[in-house]
This record gives structure tokens, sequence and C-alpha cells, in this order.
């Protein structure tokens, strides 16, 4: 199977009726994070974020459970042909949500998650105040070993914010991995 790099970038602009239709059913309590571990997503090394409950969305018509939470240093999405700060991966059953994660002097919700870890205090994290209501692109890609994944990516303008010394203190991983769209597909 052939596939190319995907970029997200202005000039996509295919429109994704009712194949791309996302509802997240995230618990509205939030969920509780319990650590923050070296650990892979696909064999790419990443921060991973470990959670007590389960939470959904709900795909094309199909509920998929949320597997894992993954921050990789730096993205794995290119946006106009260039890696940006981090990215934030949602692994659900086959179905990837990943949200674009730029540096600032500021803090944002990811850095209250990571010191409330660090200072082991269980924090909580609502997913559907992190999930951007905004527009998206999908497409069926793969990355390491797992093909055929359902992957939506929002664009760079609704990336969440992260500190700059939080995000020098997480794991980077050696670039050497990209999402690939599949052959025949497009974003």
């Amino acid at each position: 199977m052939s596939s190319t790099p995907a970029d997200i970038n202005i000039d996509i602009s295919d429109k994704c009726d009712l194949k791309c239709r996302l509802i997240l059913k995230y618990p509205t309590e939030g969920i509780n994070i319990s650590k923050k571990s070296d650990d892979d997503f696909e064999g790419i090394v990443s921060n991973k974020l470990d959670f007590g409950s389960n939470g959904k969305i709900k795909y094309n018509n199909n509920d998929k459970p949320l597997e894992s939470i993954h921050i990789v240093k730096p993205s794995l999405h290119t946006y106009a042909n260039r890696r940006i700060d981090a990215e934030l991966i949602l692994v659900h059953r086959n179905v990837l949500i990943c949200i674009p994660v730029i540096s600032k002097s500021y803090s944002g919700i990811l850095d209250e998650i990571l010191v409330g870890v660090e200072g082991g205090t269980n924090p909580n994290l609502k997913l559907d105040n992190v999930v951007p209501k905004k527009p998206f692109y999908a497409y069926t890609g793969s990355i390491g070993g797992n093909t055929n994944m359902n992957i939506i990516v929002f664009r760079k303008m609704d990336a969440l914010s992260i500190n700059e010394k939080r995000l020098n203190a997480l794991k980077s991983h050696d670039r050497s991995q990209t999402f690939e769209v599949n052959e025949n597909d497009k974003i």
C-alpha cells in the first residue's frame, strides 16, 4: 500500500459532509489523570497521560472508547510542511484525535494538568474543554504499524497552548515518523 505524508495546509478544500461526524461523549465531570510516563505511541517516544475513568466519542455513528492520551514533541503532523511544537493525541479504538500544541509565554490547560500530575494531585481533565468545537480535517491513514486509522486533525489556529518551560520538560521523539495518508484517500 502506497501512502503520502499528511500535511495540514490551507490548500485542503474538500468537504467532509456526513462521513466525518464526530460527537464527544466524554464524562462531564472529566477524567482524573493519575500520572505521566515516558512511553511510546506506535513506537514513537511520547509523554503518556494515564487516567482512571473512560470516555468515548461517537464517530460516523460508532462508539469509540478512549484508550490512551499522548503528547508527542514535536508534532507528528506537519502544518504547511513544518512540524510544530507538540501534538496532543487522544487514542480511541481505530480513531485518533490530533490537536496541535504551541508553546507560549503563558500557561494553558496542558500546563495545569502536567503541574498537577507532577505534584501528585491527580488533576481532572475535561476533554470537552480540550477538544476544539471547530472544523477539523479527516482522513484514513497510518502511523507506525497501525494502518487504516480514522485520523481527525484540528487546525493550527485552534491549537492548545503550553508554557515554554513545560514544553522543554517533555521528552522528544526522533522525528523519524509522520502520519501517512492512505493511497486513494485525501484529507
